[in-house]
């Protein structure tokens, strides 16, 4: 067995508090999702039973949506299009691998993501670990037996104290298998953790997956998280958003750079796609014009042989 890597994340999830970024994230989610089946661009219909009373009322109404959705983009201009774009794109992605024959799926930092649950394929073929620190997890638990009743036994639920123990090591003890065939799910993550947290994360992908094992990772441009290539207004908001929410960005990748850093840390067969390129691909389809952050992009890596 390879060496194993020890894996420490600092970031919004160490926190003693449900993180408030998985919450708004899924309500921009229930919001779309509760559009009609023709407008819609992702459907997420779990989203709305496990988001907060109050939010969940507010995407219940086309005028509160709208204003939510106002509301929303005077925060941080185009984020919500951001969101709504790429869990279609890894939603299609997932469908995908599970038409190929996936066997394990790793969510890290999984809020509230309800895939492990809209995926009724997963439940027969696939086993399923969401990592997330205790307290966030406990909180999901707790609203996911609220909506369904139930937590279903291919899910397997990794609470992680990030600053005392390893990531391999929990999901080793949780029922990991190395030797599997198996997608990692970062959506989301790797903006709130530090460069050596991504390193280590990344190595842990590389050398504890299957044959055929891949990741699909959604990220920021360290431009944007760092304020050293852009003034753009959006942008400026969006970093006094995250900060405001206690859950500030800390890492980056500089654009037209994500194939060679993913490469030199083991992985091929890179594709990245950006969220203009997401922009013309599902919002123009449906003749709708929102805004995408566009200093984002999402890239899906094969493990190297």
């Amino acid at each position: 067995m390879a060496k194993p890597v020890d894996v420490k994340v600092s970031g919004p999830m160490k926190k003693s508090q449900f993180s408030r970024t998985a919450e708004i994230v899924a309500v921009w989610r229930a919001a779309e999702s509760m559009r009609p089946a023709d407008e819609r661009i992702c459907n997420d219909f779990l989203a709305a039973k496990i988001i907060r009373p109050a939010f969940r009322i507010i995407c219940a109404f086309g005028f509160l949506r709208k204003l939510g959705s106002w509301y929303s983009e005077s925060r941080a201009r185009g984020m919500p299009g951001l969101v709504i774009a790429r869990t279609r794109y890894i939603d299609d992605y997932l469908q995908d691998c599970i038409d190929a024959g996936l066997e394990q799926l790793v969510i890290l930092g999984a809020g509230l993501d309800s895939r492990a649950y809209r995926f009724p394929s997963l439940e027969t073929r696939a086993r399923v670990f969401e990592v997330d620190h205790p307290t966030t997890q406990q909180e999901k638990t707790r609203r996911i037996l609220r909506a369904i009743g139930t937590l279903p036994k291919h899910v397997t639920y990794v609470p992680i104290d990030f600053d005392r123990e390893k990531m391999d090591q929990k999901l080793y003890d949780a029922g990991y298998c190395r030797y599997k065939k198996t997608l990692f799910i970062l959506e989301g993550v790797v903006t709130y953790l530090t460069a050596e947290a991504v390193d280590d994360t990344l190595a842990f992908v590389a050398r504890h997956s299957g044959s055929g094992s891949s990741l699909i990772m959604s990220y920021l441009f360290r431009s944007v998280v760092d304020g050293s290539g852009t003034n753009e207004k959006e942008a400026r908001r969006f970093r006094a958003a995250v900060r405001k929410r206690g859950e500030p960005a800390t890492f980056g990748i500089d654009e037209q750079t994500v194939e060679a850093f993913l490469s030199r840390r083991g992985f091929a067969q890179i594709d990245h796609v950006s969220m203009p390129t997401l922009q013309t691909r599902y919002f123009r389809i449906k003749n709708r014009h929102e805004r995408i952050f566009p200093w984002a992009g999402i890239a899906r890596a094969m493990v190297k042989s």
